[in-house]
């Protein structure tokens, strides 16, 4: 059985994939923030990728890849170690310079032959595609980083597993094609989106949300990045969330989109648990970003 939605606690996992990365940027299966383990589960598997760039071969007057040899840690699997057999799959957003540029790269492309009408982002796709899953003492003989992340997910975890599947911001754009991929393959996942871009063009977020029907996207009003790229669409099961008294949030693109700034407005106890031990990037986030009163919400 699923746990609830608690959408403070997905925020946090997802925090946690970030600052992993900060932490040790060139290790491709970090240690595991000890906040994961505190919060009730224990990290499985990390989910890497090593970025690919498409070039047009002027020869054969086809798009060919060239796979870049630097690898980097986008998230991982955890299992809640009080109800074995219901996971996390956790995805971070934009860190590198690397990832920034396929942000920007918003041509379209349509990667799934039985439904051409569907058109996605080429930057947000060419992520998703060279992510991989890295399995720390793997004894099953299978080697996950070689299968297709959907497929490397459900023969890890099992199809009947529960789990929930969720990122921020470049990570809820992978994830939504996670979803489109994974759907008929594991009827029991579910999906939560923190700060999600635009993912494609009408007829893909209507095919992902009438196949994977168990998700949210949770977007703050002020967030500038949820209305991006222009003329296309995300996912429709929106909960939006507004400005709070009790949660003051400096006036600038990155302050209002930062997944610490999510987890304030949805819970501001959850926000003040993750921050309660030594974490200095999440504190340098805090103290330039958010001002955070203990006090009860003042009633409008």
């Amino acid at each position: 059985m699923f746990t609830v939605n608690y959408f403070d606690s997905f925020a946090a996992l997802v925090l946690y994939a970030a600052t992993m990365y900060d932490q040790y940027p060139n290790d491709i299966m970090p240690p595991p923030d000890p906040r994961i383990e505190k919060d009730g589960w224990k990290l499985r598997a990390y989910i890497s990728c090593n970025y690919y760039y498409t070039f047009m071969n002027t020869k054969t007057n086809k798009k060919e890849l060239i796979f870049s040899d630097d690898r980097v840690n986008h998230g991982y699997i955890a299992e809640r170690i009080e109800n074995p057999g219901e996971y996390f799959v956790a995805l971070r957003g934009t860190k590198t310079f690397e990832e920034a540029l396929k942000d920007l790269n918003v041509g379209y492309i349509q990667p799934w032959p039985d439904t051409p009408e569907q058109s996605v982002f080429e930057g947000f796709y060419s992520v998703y595609k060279s992510l991989n899953l890295v399995v720390p003492d793997n004894t099953t003989g299978i080697d996950y980083s070689q299968l297709e992340l959907a497929d490397a997910i459900t023969q890890l975890i099992g199809v009947a597993s529960c789990c929930t599947i969720s990122g921020h911001s470049l990570g809820a754009a992978v994830v939504t094609y996670l979803m489109r991929d994974i759907y008929n393959k594991a009827p029991y996942y579910r999906s939560c989106l923190f700060a999600s871009p635009n993912v494609g063009n009408d007829e893909f977020v209507e095919y992902v949300s009438e196949h994977f029907k168990d998700y949210n996207v949770l977007n703050y009003i002020n967030d500038l990045i949820p209305e991006l790229p222009p003329n296309s669409e995300q996912l429709p099961n929106v909960i939006t969330l507004y400005p709070r008294d009790d949660v003051i949030i400096d006036d600038s693109i990155t302050c209002k989109h930062t997944i610490l700034t999510y987890l304030a407005l949805i819970n501001k106890y959850k926000f003040f648990d993750v921050l309660d031990g030594d974490y200095p990037i999440d504190q340098a986030t805090w103290n330039e970003c958010l001002r955070v009163s203990l006090q009860e919400e003042m009633t409008k």
